[in-house]
């Protein structure tokens, strides 16, 4: 079987990357979700990871004792023409 070969040889791949190998490199007209299929039901798939969120901004505002303390801006250049 070509896909436990490929399996063997790459044994961090996921389904795409081996469906990827299977139809460029053997030349198999096969579908990617056949290919999960059968990684499925064997239970060859790779493990994910399960990635950790990010902390939100809002979560980091500044936080000042009285108002006028802090400033921020944006600025924009914008073209207006010669005299601008």
């Amino acid at each position: 079987m070509q896909l436990h070969a490929l399996i063997q040889e790459h044994p961090t791949y996921g389904y795409l990357r081996l469906w990827a190998l299977l139809r460029y490199r053997e030349g198999l007209a096969i579908n990617r979700k056949a290919v999960y299929r059968v990684l499925l039901i064997l239970q060859w798939l790779v493990h994910q990871r399960t990635r950790t969120p990010r902390p939100r901004a809002h979560r980091l505002r500044s936080r000042t004792p009285q108002s006028d303390q802090r400033w921020a801006m944006d600025m924009t250049h914008i073209p207006c023409g010669q005299d601008g």
